[in-house]
């Protein structure tokens, strides 16, 4: 939050407020999916009494090596006693720590710990039974010269593949995720809005960013089950509070009630691969476990969906390999790829073999 928010004028105001109304109504554009009334998570409309938390260490948090789990678990504890269930929890910030950068200000990727940060963020979340809605950006980044995400598409594209791909490939099925938003109070970088950033944009090109970055990520994402939908969200209606109503959000529906068959079909698309592929990943994997997360092969030692050998080769994949189907899978179809190059290119093998 801006510390300087209170200390406009009158008409400052009503210009932040309309702001606010159009760029609400520009992310509206793109939900037509959404009930009018309420999010869904998990299949439910909860009432979330929530805590804007938003970080211990701004913009370094995560992928930095400066991640504090002991932190986020007191703090998740804290907000357990008080009857909090959700959490507003900041990654990039300004971009100081997160996401990678070339020295034109284009993303090229994350670093190798911010997924598994993110990760254990989320589990320690899930044990106090908090939701979180994870917010990318704020308009500080406006501050560390990185309008360009905002008003260069390409670059806005190759932040969503490099970087937020590679992130929703992670964590997506994270119970605890309830919500990603686009962007904090992106009214601040507007530029017919007072503003105290060095840089801005014009209230077309945010109201272009915020709905096109959801929709993007939607499309590359491949989520195609009812229950694991992404869907482009504003925060409000014009009637709610303008605090609601300043954010662009896309609703992440965990994949806590999902079979495997499910959380694996939605994975397809993150490879490149196309629906028709689980036609053949389907009864290999029926044949190797059955489809069962605990399948345990006492002759050879493989374990899980995939039957990895060992089981504990699917550690690269998250610390939760032996229980959570979502990690074996997500192993998986890594092993399948390099391996075979498709599900199918497996099935193959596994039916002139008996193995792959």
């Amino acid at each position: 939050m801006n510390p300087t928010d209170k200390c406009f004028p009158p008409r400052g105001s009503s210009l932040r407020n309309h702001l606010r109304r159009a760029l609400a109504a520009a992310a509206l554009a793109s939900t037509a999916a959404l009930p009018v009334s309420a999010a869904t998570i998990n299949g439910h409309t909860p009432y979330l009494n929530g805590n804007n938390v938003p970080w211990n260490d701004f913009g370094m948090d995560f992928g930095t090596g400066n991640y504090n789990s002991t932190w986020f678990n007191n703090a998740f504890s804290a907000m357990h006693g008080e009857g909090i269930n959700s959490a507003r929890i900041w990654l990039h910030c300004d971009g100081r720590g997160t996401p990678t950068f070339n020295s034109n200000g284009d993303v090229t990727g994350i670093s190798s710990t911010l997924v598994s940060d993110l990760q254990s963020m989320l589990t320690s979340a899930n044990n106090y039974g908090i939701k979180i809605q994870l917010s990318l950006w704020s308009f500080d980044l406006f501050n560390n010269n990185h309008a360009s995400l905002i008003t260069n598409t390409s670059y806005s594209t190759d932040y969503i593949n490099n970087a937020l791909i590679p992130i929703l490939n992670g964590i997506g099925t994270y119970s605890a995720l309830a919500v990603i938003e686009i962007i904090n109070e992106p009214e601040w970088g507007v530029s017919i809005t007072p503003n105290t950033t060095t840089q801005s944009v014009t209230l077309a090109q945010m109201q272009a960013f915020e709905p096109s970055t959801a929709s993007q990520a939607v499309q590359a994402y491949q989520i195609r089950d009812a229950a694991a939908e992404l869907s482009a969200a504003a925060a409000a209606r014009p009637a709610q509070t303008a605090q609601t109503a300043q954010t662009a959000t896309v609703t992440v529906t965990a994949a806590v009630s999902r079979s495997p068959q499910r959380i694996a079909e939605a994975m397809l698309g993150s490879f490149r691969w196309s629906g028709r592929q689980f036609s053949c990943l389907d009864p290999l994997w029926a044949h190797e476990s059955g489809w069962n997360v605990t399948a345990y092969n006492a002759g050879s030692g493989a374990y899980g969906i995939p039957q990895a050998l060992p089981g504990s080769r699917m550690a690269s994949a998250g610390p939760d390999w032996q229980t959570n189907a979502a990690t074996q899978i997500r192993w998986g179809l890594d092993y399948i790829k390099d391996t075979y190059g498709s599900p199918c290119g497996a099935w193959d093998h596994e039916v002139a073999t008996g193995w792959y």
